[in-house]
């Protein structure tokens, strides 16, 4: 059960699957939402990214507070990539007790 004192976490999506994308193609991106759920406010101290060819983006102030959210950008440049499926983890570390990461997954396929 959640504590509702504590800062809670909730990603909106567990896993961004880029799909096919050319290798020509410029940067492409995709967002997910950091959301804290409890009542204490939440702070992402860190985001980390595999090894991989994305980028990620905080948008906004590293504070989330009760009931708010921040957007999360992720961007892959598939002309800076080898050819075939690339994959990484990334990880949003913040202030929750109970765990203080949180991952997903990102995926794409590049294609000639």
């Amino acid at each position: 059960e959640i504590d509702k004192e504590w800062q809670k976490i909730q990603l909106s999506k567990n896993f961004i699957k880029f799909g096919n994308l050319k290798h020509v193609s410029s940067t492409v991106e995709s967002k997910i939402e950091i959301h804290n759920i409890g009542l204490e406010p939440l702070i992402i101290r860190k985001i980390e990214c595999s090894d991989g060819p994305f980028e990620v983006e905080l948008v906004g102030e590293r504070v989330i507070y009760r009931d708010q959210m921040a957007p999360l950008i992720i961007r892959i440049n598939p002309s800076k990539c080898d050819f075939g499926a690339v994959t990484s983890r990334i990880m949003v570390i913040s202030n929750e007790p109970q765990p203080p990461v949180k991952s997903f997954r990102v995926s794409a396929i590049i294609e000639k």
